[in-house]
């Protein structure tokens, strides 16, 4: 009698300090950023995060592919340096049958149909980005200028569309010195040759939280 009585104290024990003991903390939930000083991310058109899946950026004439070539490249470099996610400029000769390509395809165009460069935004239903006609305006790629020069504003154009077409768009607020490139039609940016593709610190941080958000939640 005495044993079974002292079982019985002893699992009333237990079973209390099972009830009083703290719950296990769970793990914050990360959500996504959308916004920041001199970055903004393009959820206005359905934009979320950038995909860890490589792009590919394809031509929509022979003239387009041998003009924006070099150009593709050094800002594909950036994009890769500060996302991780490669894209790869091809040789590839294609209109495209859709408005809005998908599959993480950019359409590269060099036109005297259109006053103003564009970077369109297609995303998937989750709000990834994944795909976009980069749209550059002749009259402006052949005569307009950054700091005197016509191979800076090329650089800095180029850099500007493709950062659109992989997510950001123009941001709300910002610092100078430099302000970011992504700044809209009175561009920040680096006005010098060798910078000229190159992103701000501003800029970079929004790409790296474009990239950062495919691993979050909305927020609520």
């Amino acid at each position: 009698m005495r044993t079974r009585t002292a079982a019985i104290l002893v699992t009333a024990a237990a079973v209390g300090a099972v009830i009083a003991a703290p719950g296990r903390a769970h793990p914050a939930t990360a959500h996504q950023v959308y916004t920041g000083t001199g970055w903004k991310i393009a959820t206005g058109n359905g934009i979320r995060y950038l995909g860890s899946s490589s792009w590919t950026v394809v031509f929509y004439d022979t003239t387009s592919r041998t003009q924006l070539t070099p150009h593709a490249k050094r800002t594909a470099t950036e994009l890769y340096k500060h996302t991780g996610v490669t894209f790869r400029v091809t040789t590839t000769i294609t209109k495209g049958t859709t408005t809005c390509p998908t599959g993480r395809t950019i359409i590269m165009r060099l036109t005297s149909a259109v006053t103003r460069s564009t970077g369109t935004q297609c995303p998937t239903l989750t709000g990834a980005a994944n795909g976009s006609r980069a749209t550059f305006a002749l009259t402006n790629w052949t005569k307009a200028t950054v700091a005197g020069s016509n191979e800076i504003y090329r650089r800095q154009v180029v850099s500007h569309e493709l950062a659109h077409s992989a997510g950001l768009t123009h941001p709300t607020t910002w610092t100078t010195s430099p302000a970011p490139l992504m700044r809209g039609d009175i561009w920040g940016g680096y006005r010098t040759l060798t910078r000229g593709h190159q992103y701000t610190t501003q800029d970079i941080n929004g790409l790296k939280n474009l990239r950062a958000n495919a691993t979050k939640v909305p927020p609520p």
